[in-house]
């Protein structure tokens, strides 16, 4: 089965509110509201068809995705997904750059292999957007008795992370004391995310990685093993 909730986000890098997502008893029916995170008003309602559900023959499911980013909302943080998965998943594997955190202008060190690890913690003394893996073409998420696979079907890869907190509450907390932790995983699935660098101290980040207004598509393959 699919996990129990998933949620199309796009966001501001400032906070995130995703407001208005339906119940999941209807895949095929399930839809979501993009909210302008900055100034929390709804800047598109999407149709249903901003993903469909394919039911495989092997109990597996395909979705795939089509995402509008708008002008005024150009130099989003991520387009992509999120979902939550129970805390008995308790390790992840994946195919892609790793062992450690690394970002699309930050990930010349980090090799493309098969990596396994626990979910990460915040490693910051100041809460912040952490733990993201780039260009992987297929992720696990394994508890006691179970595994959940995501293979990567368009584009041949897609950059993922997989934390207990939500990205509302990195940005509302100023230091760990204050940050909530959610026994859920919450797991991020993106085709694409901006670069390192918000020129609130240093250089912004480099034109080459940022996201720009247009059409993302983007397609996955989840099933249980």
């Amino acid at each position: 089965n699919p996990p129990a909730s998933f949620t199309t986000l796009v966001q501001k890098e400032a906070a995130e509110r995703v407001a208005g997502a339906p119940g999941t008893d209807d895949w095929g029916a399930l839809s979501a509201r993009l909210q302008a995170d900055y100034d929390c008003r709804i800047v598109r309602a999407v149709a249903p068809g901003l993903f469909w559900p394919r039911p495989q023959v092997d109990s597996s499911v395909v979705y795939h995705h089509r995402v509008t980013v708008p002008e005024p909302l150009s130099g989003l943080p991520r387009v992509g997904v999120r979902f939550a998965l129970p805390r008995t998943f308790t390790h992840i594997r994946w195919f892609g750059r790793g062992p450690h955190e690394n970002y699309p202008d930050r990930n010349a060190g980090a090799l493309r292999d098969v990596w396994a690890r626990e979910p990460d913690e915040l490693p910051y003394i100041v809460p912040q957007e952490f733990g993201l893996r780039t260009d992987c073409e297929w992720i696990e998420f394994v508890s006691h008795n179970h595994t959940l696979r995501i293979d990567v079907l368009s584009p041949g890869t897609m950059h993922f992370s997989a934390v207990h907190h939500t990205p509302l509450q990195l940005y509302e907390a100023m230091d760990t004391t204050q940050l909530e932790r959610n026994n859920d995983l919450v797991v991020h699935l993106d085709v694409a995310h901006r670069g390192l660098g918000t020129a609130s101290c240093g250089p912004d980040v480099d034109p080459r990685y940022e996201i720009a207004a247009g059409v993302y598509e983007f397609s996955y393959c989840v099933r249980r093993i």
